[in-house]
């Protein structure tokens, strides 16, 4: 979507991210929630809230309302995750959520670094060796860690998930890296 410089294509990259901090803060909340509980309101909020911010943005081209609108729901979602943490203070979680924000913090200062020096990026970019230029990506480093970032917060979310529902679940390790492991008995738990 970058390589375009369009602006049609920056909004299939910026609009799915607003969505899916929405969607991650409806199954945030829903964590607790007891098994065929819908959570309608949230949901319609949620989805109010989205649709707002699609209309708006792809008439009024200015990156705040981006910023501000994707800010919004992420930081939500983090004071969520947080919160969960309060009610089970389980240090493997506290862990995997500390690396996650560190993530996603880390990412977003690096996009932003590029985003406010770019003129300073490309240069140095194009005084190391060819290489080394991609490791210059700033903002493609930003998607790598929010991206893996992510992951892991599913995963968290998966977590806590099973364990309200009393099923043990661990924290494992795979090619992708942490996952959750569960139990036999997840089949029989309807989620």
């Amino acid at each position: 979507f970058h390589m375009t410089l369009q602006y049609s294509m920056q909004l299939m990259d910026e609009i799915p991210m607003v969505w899916s901090s929405c969607a991650f803060i409806y199954s945030l909340y829903m964590t607790n929630s007891k098994p065929g509980e819908k959570g309608l309101v949230l949901f319609g909020v949620l989805f109010l809230y989205s649709t707002s911010f699609t209309i708006i943005y792809s008439s009024w081209k200015h990156p705040i309302v981006h910023q501000v609108m994707y800010g919004i729901p992420a930081a939500v979602a983090a004071f969520q995750s947080i919160h969960l943490l309060l009610k089970d203070r389980d240090t493997v979680s506290i862990r995997i959520l500390a690396a996650s924000l560190t993530m996603y913090l880390g990412g977003f200062i690096l996009w932003n670094v590029e985003n406010q020096f770019c003129d300073t990026v490309q240069s140095l970019r194009a005084a190391v060796p060819s290489f080394l230029q991609p490791l210059t990506q700033l903002h493609g480093w930003w998607h790598l860690l929010a991206g893996y970032a992510t992951y892991m917060n599913v995963q968290f979310s998966i977590y806590h998930r099973l364990k309200f529902l009393k099923t043990s679940p661990r924290y494992g390790w795979d090619w992708v890296g942490v996952t959750v492991v569960k139990n036999d008995r997840i089949k029989k738990i309807k989620m």
